[in-house]
């Protein structure tokens, strides 16, 4: 359980505390340890967007996109920063990329099924409910503008199901077992819905 002041954390679930302790495990309790996960992620992000590029367009698309992400002064501050936005948006990214191969690759389309959804579970696992909303929105919006076939279907698809479930509920059933509708109320309803529909 995430405390502050000696008290339960409810803002935000798991993740990224864990890439926070496994740095500072490897680095030490210091300022670059802190920044090591949100830096971490941010070049991974850098690198997929590359690689979609390259897939999605052509090698120098790829490598333009790549730059524009990289240099941006707010991608950089934001890179820098202790907070969940950096890893939640590679996992998004990885979840709708690999959505995207899954319509365009039918031969590998189990694999990429696989990794649409366990991505999805590690954003859910990094700040809740919006981990599976955009990916799932995204897609559905993606196949009716495309009239693309679904590609939720196969082994991949019921792999992918199974390894979200076990990314995401452990941590959630948890917390609910310890904390009951206090939990609920402060993460599901407080930090999601009231401040989705309501500016704090």
């Amino acid at each position: 359980t995430p405390h502050i002041f000696g008290k339960p954390q409810f803002e935000k679930p798991i993740m990224f505390y864990w890439q926070s302790m496994a740095a500072q495990i490897a680095f030490g309790d210091n300022a670059f340890a802190a920044r090591v996960p949100s830096a971490l992620f941010a070049t991974f992000l850098v690198f997929l967007t590359w690689i979609f590029g390259r897939r999605f367009m052509n090698p120098q698309a790829g490598f333009y996109a790549a730059l524009v992400l990289a240099t941006g002064m707010e991608y950089a501050f934001m890179s820098r920063l202790m907070l969940t936005d950096i890893s939640l948006a590679f996992f998004i990214s990885a979840s709708v990329f690999s959505f995207w191969l899954a319509t365009e690759e039918e031969a590998k389309r189990d694999k990429w099924m696989f990794i649409h959804l366990a991505a999805s579970g590690c954003a859910a696992l990094t700040k809740g409910p919006i981990g599976l909303l955009i990916p799932t929105i995204g897609s559905f919006a993606y196949l009716r503008l495309t009239g693309q076939r679904s590609p939720w279907r196969g082994r991949g698809f019921w792999l992918g199901v199974l390894a979200w479930l076990l990314i995401t509920v452990p941590w959630y059933a948890t917390m609910f077992s310890k904390f009951g509708m206090e939990y609920w109320q402060r993460f599901f309803v407080h930090e999601n819905w009231e401040r989705l529909v309501d500016a704090e």
